[in-house]
C-alpha cells in the first residue's frame, strides 16, 4: 500500500480521534456505573444522561475515523478501567454516597476536557474533525459546570 502525505497526516488525526474514543468509552461506562450507585432518581438519570451523550459522542468519532479510513479502537483505557475501579472502592468507603459519585465524575470528566483541548492545540485535525472536537469539547465543559452546581448544591 501506498502510503501519501494526507494519509501520514490522517494517521496522526485517526491516532488523537481513536484517544478520545477510548475517552468516551470510559465515560460512557463511567457514568453508567454511577447511575446504579446513587440512591437519588435525579442523580441517576443525570448520569444515565450522561453516558448516552458519551456513547453519543463515540459513534461521531467512530464515523469521523472511517471516514478518514481509519479503524476504530473498541476497548476502555487502562486508565479508565483503574478510574472504575477506584468509584468502586469509593462506593463501597462512603457508602454510595452521591457526593463521591458526583466528584469521581468530576475528575473524569475534568481528565477528558485536558486531552480535547492537548489534542485541540497540539493536533493538525481535518476541518471536519477540529469541528466535531470543538463541540464535543463544549458540550464536556457545559456538563463539568453542571456537576459543580450539583457538588456546590449538595454541600
Amino acid at each position: 500500500m501506498v502510503v501519501s502525505k494526507d494519509n501520514m497526516a490522517y494517521s496522526e488525526t485517526i491516532d488523537d480521534l481513536n484517544l478520545l474514543l477510548t475517552r468516551n468509552y470510559d465515560a460512557e461506562k463511567g457514568f453508567r456505573k454511577a447511575a446504579i450507585k446513587v440512591d437519588q432518581p435525579w442523580l441517576s438519570d443525570f448520569f444515565k444522561g450522561s453516558s448516552v451523550q458519551h456513547n453519543q459522542f463515540g459513534h461521531q468519532l467512530s464515523d469521523e475515523i472511517r471516514k478518514l479510513n481509519g479503524k476504530p479502537d473498541k476497548y476502555p483505557s487502562l486508565e479508565g478501567n483503574v478510574h472504575r475501579a477506584w468509584m468502586n472502592i469509593k462506593e463501597l468507603l462512603s457508602a454510595r454516597d452521591s457526593m463521591a459519585m458526583l466528584q469521581e465524575c468530576d475528575r473524569g470528566q475534568k481528565m477528558a476536557l485536558e486531552a480535547y483541548e492537548r489534542i485541540l492545540e497540539e493536533s493538525a485535525l481535518t476541518p471536519s474533525s477540529r469541528k466535531i472536537v470543538q463541540q464535543q469539547r463544549e458540550t464536556i465543559t457545559e456538563n463539568i459546570r453542571h456537576i459543580e452546581k450539583m457538588i456546590f448544591n449538595l454541600n
